[in-house]
């Protein structure tokens, strides 16, 4: 296992989304909303500008309410399945 330089802790590919894998919370909706409404005469790059902003908070809105539903599992229930390396015998008398 080789030591992640960002973190300095070992990750494999385990499914599940990190932080520098995930999505960094830019305003991209917003940001291509503003790009395309350059492109487009007076009326409608106002039109555009608003729909994208209304398009940001709704994806927000949608994003927070997902993260609320799909909470982490972390602890024993998290490690059924998982292969582990044993630190040192467990024999109990």
């Amino acid at each position: 296992m080789a030591l992640a330089p960002w973190c300095g802790s070992s990750r494999e590919d385990d499914g599940i989304a990190h932080s520098s894998e995930s999505d960094s919370g830019k305003p991209m909706v917003l940001t291509l909303a503003i790009v395309f409404a350059l492109l487009l005469p007076w009326p409608w790059n106002l039109v555009a500008v608003v729909t994208g902003i209304i398009a940001e908070i709704g994806e927000i809105v949608w994003g927070r309410r997902l993260a609320r539903r799909w909470r982490p599992k972390t602890g024993a229930e998290a490690m059924i399945g998982a292969t582990a390396e044993v630190a040192s015998p467990c024999r109990p008398k």
